[in-house]
């Protein structure tokens, strides 16, 4: 074998070898193009499923806030309602107090129409019966003097 043929030879080597260099860089570049491709599926379709969640989490949170408020004007009726029956509830106390301070005061006013008007009348009519009881004792001693 003489210079040319081993040069040749390893010209046919190189060729070779850059070829399947060159058909390995192509399978390395169609597999990492796969690859980035399935990556980019995956990706898309887990942030699908999470904008999906994240749908549904704020529509469960609108409806919550919503929810709220209507809560929270039914608490404030309410309170309103409260509010009001609270201040009758207090009205009532307050009535029910000046029935039973006017109670004692017409007693003591009946006490005292008693004391001042029937009281004396009694007094005379006790009077009149003492007086008359009187007579009729001293009128039996007379005639008892007189037989």
């Amino acid at each position: 074998m003489n210079l040319q043929d081993l040069y040749a030879r390893y010209q046919d080597d190189r060729k070779r070898e850059s070829l399947h260099l060159e058909k390995s860089w192509r399978d390395a570049n169609r597999a990492l193009l796969s690859a980035s491709q399935q990556l980019h599926d995956h990706v898309t379709e887990s942030c699908t499923d999470v904008l999906h969640q994240q749908h549904r989490v704020l529509q469960t949170a609108q409806k919550a806030h919503t929810e709220v408020l209507a809560l929270q004007a039914n608490v404030a009726a309410w309170s309103e309602l409260l509010d009001g029956l609270n201040g009758s509830l207090m009205e009532l106390g307050d009535a029910e107090h000046y029935t039973a301070v006017l109670t004692r005061e017409a007693q003591i006013v009946a006490r005292a129409v008693e004391l001042a008007v029937v009281e004396p009348k009694r007094a005379e009519t006790d009077a009149e019966s003492d007086a008359r009881g009187k007579e009729a004792a001293m009128g039996s001693n007379d005639g008892s003097r007189a037989n």
